[in-house]
């Protein structure tokens, strides 16, 4: 399972991140999703989610997780935040919609730091009784 071990190399890291969230996808009954996984290069992230931009991608439950090339290349990346990584974005995925209807009434600040509670919990409570289920 999951450790605090460092890579080999990115794509060593790059697969696990892969199989981990389509791992914590399948868990946490999110498989009406279509997930696309793509590189970024984004400062100062580990990854991010993105839903679609138009009705049709969001109708389509079609999302992608975008993990960041800094944090899958830093040489003190381990295996655990890889895994803590993709278990937080699935998470994401999960209150998507509950994001979107917030949208309509507060600010994105506001929702951000709401939604993040309710991950740190998930992740606090969840995270660990889940990654070991797939040793």
């Amino acid at each position: 399972m999951a450790s605090n071990k460092k890579k080999d190399n990115a794509e060593e890291f790059i697969s696990f991140f892969k199989e981990r969230v389509y791992f914590y996808q399948k868990e946490l009954g999110l498989q009406s999703y279509r997930i696309d996984i793509l590189p970024q290069i984004k400062e100062n992230t580990q990854a991010s989610i993105y839903d679609g931009d138009t009705d049709m991608q969001r109708s389509n439950r079609r999302v992608t997780i975008a993990y960041s090339v800094e944090f899958i290349h830093d040489k003190d990346t381990t295996l655990d935040a890889v895994d803590l990584s993709a278990f937080h974005e699935v998470c994401e995925l999960m209150l998507v919609d509950l994001r979107r209807f917030a949208e309509k009434s507060c600010s994105e600040v506001i929702i951000d730091r709401e939604v993040h509670k309710i991950i740190r919990t998930l992740e606090n409570v969840l995270w660990e009784k889940l990654r070991s289920k797939n040793a």
